[in-house]
C-alpha cells in the first residue's frame, strides 16, 4: 500500500476548467479554478495520519521514499498555502473566489497550519 501512496501521488494543481496542470500556485493564471491533482496531497485528517504513518514505516523499513512522500506532501501545501489563503482571505462576507470548492477546505487546513510557522 505505502508503494502505491508513493507511485501514485502527484505535487500538481490542476484547473478544473481547462485541466491545464501546475507544478506551483505561482504557474496559475489568474482565472483560473486550481485544485489538487492528487487525493494525497489533500489536507484532511487521513491525510495527516498517512504522512505521520509514511515517516514511521520509511524508518522502520528503512525505505527512504515513504518519508520522503511526507516531506514532499508537506513542503507542497506550505509552498502553495499563500496563494490559497488569499484567495479565501474574505470567506464568509459573501465574497466569491474563482477556486473549486473542493479545493477550499483542503486548502483552508493548510492555510492554518502556516500560520503557525
Amino acid at each position: 500500500m505505502a508503494q502505491g501512496v508513493v507511485k501514485d501521488a502527484t505535487f500538481q494543481l490542476v484547473d478544473s476548467r481547462t485541466g491545464a496542470e501546475y507544478a506551483s500556485t505561482r504557474d496559475i493564471p489568474p482565472h483560473a479554478q486550481p485544485g489538487l491533482q492528487s487525493r494525497y496531497t489533500d489536507w484532511r485528517y487521513w491525510n495527516g495520519v498517512l504522512n505521520i504513518a509514511m515517516l514511521r514505516l520509511g524508518e522502520e523499513l528503512s525505505e527512504p521514499s515513504y518519508a520522503q512522500f511526507s516531506r514532499n506532501n508537506v513542503r507542497f501545501a506550505f509552498d502553495n498555502y499563500r496563494y490559497f489563503e488569499e484567495r479565501y482571505k474574505d470567506e464568509g462576507n459573501g465574497t466569491t473566489r474563482s477556486v473549486s470548492d473542493s479545493s477550499r477546505k483542503s486548502w483552508m487546513i493548510a492555510v492554518r497550519w502556516g500560520k503557525r510557522d
